[in-house]
């Protein structure tokens, strides 16, 4: 057996009362359920802190959402890159070919479209992966004046295709976006 003494006062008079504690734990007891309050606490703090840094992130993965044909030429519309999608990766057209020369006519035609002034270089290619191959390329260049003319982007994509495929992810997803 345990005593406890309490002590109040009130206008300067004392009073002291004597409480016998039977079971000397309880204030253990009632310690230990203050501990248990703080991990509780704690414990909802975490689990919500991760949930909405879950929300947070499953967010920041979900795709922009998709703007019309008609969208302003400054933002990009999705739908916009499909419809020349369809327009020029409709069959193979490999370097050299009369759809490869086609689809680079219809890569300027846009182009001047836009009010750009494209230039065509001629170049060589050269491959060296597994096997040499070698062609003559045409790089349609197109330069737009910037803020600052100390400083350049390069933005390119290749507009050919391998012999047997349309090329639509290859790389005319890249030219589409960039027109």
């Amino acid at each position: 057996m345990s005593m406890a003494a309490l002590t109040a006062s009130k206008h300067g008079c004392s009073i002291a009362i004597l409480i016998e504690i039977e079971n000397p734990r309880y204030i253990e007891v009632i310690n230990m359920t203050e501990k248990s309050r703080f991990v509780i606490i704690t414990t909802v703090f975490i689990v919500l802190t991760l949930a909405l840094a879950g929300v947070i992130g499953i967010r920041s993965l979900t795709s922009p959402k998709v703007l019309p044909v008609d969208a302003p030429p400054s933002e990009f519309s999705a739908e916009r890159a499909m419809k020349h999608i369809s327009t020029f990766a409709q069959e193979p057209h490999p370097v050299g070919s009369l759809a490869n020369e086609q689809v680079a006519n219809y890569i300027v035609t846009q182009l001047e479209a836009m009010g750009l002034s494209p230039e065509i270089r001629p170049a060589a290619s050269v491959r060296t992966f597994r096997e040499i191959r070698a062609a003559s390329v045409r790089n349609i260049v197109v330069k737009i004046p910037g803020t600052d003319p100390s400083k350049a982007i390069a933005l390119d994509a290749h507009y050919d295709s391998m012999p047997f495929t349309p090329g639509a992810s290859d790389a005319g997803s890249g030219v589409a976006s960039l027109l």
